[in-house]
């Protein structure tokens, strides 16, 4: 195994809403003071309110808070796939891999086509070390979104830190094509000119 040539690159996003703005987590210290929510003010608010509060704590690295709240949506709404989504990306910045992926598990059972699920719960496999289903779920991530670069790119820097350079190269090549500057750049350095060289896939193209 081809350990430490690259390192895994991590694309952690909070989604607020379907179709709406995706915005990327600023890191930060955690929040000494936990939020405690009552009951009755859960009753009052709906579940998309504590999905933009536990998003706005994430934001700014309190993570603990933000499960706290994305707890609460999903006590109201337990098939609000964004919430499983968003606790499962704050557990994961405590390292708690196992918790968010549980999380992921079901904002894609709900959400079977959830492509931002299945791209971070490769993330999160990666980091225990499962390679395989790592692979996998960036191979679900791109089937359910034909331009993401960063499957691409993540499937590929596997691929070649297990030692198949074959299919490194030639999502590496991929990922390139659809505008990740990682990639391009890695391609372009000496320790990529071995796929540069290749013969490329008929099916990618390179532009840059």
């Amino acid at each position: 195994m081809k350990k430490s040539k690259v390192a895994i690159t991590a694309f952690f996003l909070f989604l607020i809403q379907l179709g709406e703005l995706i915005l990327p987590l600023s890191q930060s210290m955690f929040a000494k003071n936990i939020v405690v929510i009552t009951k009755k003010e859960r009753i009052t608010r709906s579940a998309n309110s504590y999905v933009k509060e536990g998003i706005k704590k994430g934001k700014y690295g309190n993570y603990r808070e933000a499960i706290i709240a994305f707890s609460e949506a999903i006590l109201i709404d337990k098939f609000h796939s964004i919430a499983f989504y968003n606790r499962g990306f704050a557990r994961m910045n405590l390292n708690d891999y196992k918790g968010a992926i549980s999380d992921y598990d079901k904002a894609i059972e709900i959400n079977p086509k959830y492509a931002l699920a299945y791209f971070n719960r490769g993330v999160a496999k990666f980091y225990l070390d499962d390679f395989n289903g790592a692979i996998s779920d960036y191979t679900k991530s791109i089937e359910n979104n034909v331009n993401d670069a960063e499957g691409y790119l993540n499937r590929g820097l596997i691929y070649y830190e297990i030692g198949n350079d074959k299919f490194a190269c030639e999502d590496l090549k991929k990922a390139a094509s659809l505008g990740n500057q990682f990639a391009s750049n890695w391609l372009h350095s000496k320790k990529g000119k071995w796929c540069r060289d290749s013969i490329s896939d008929v099916n990618t193209v390179l532009l840059f």
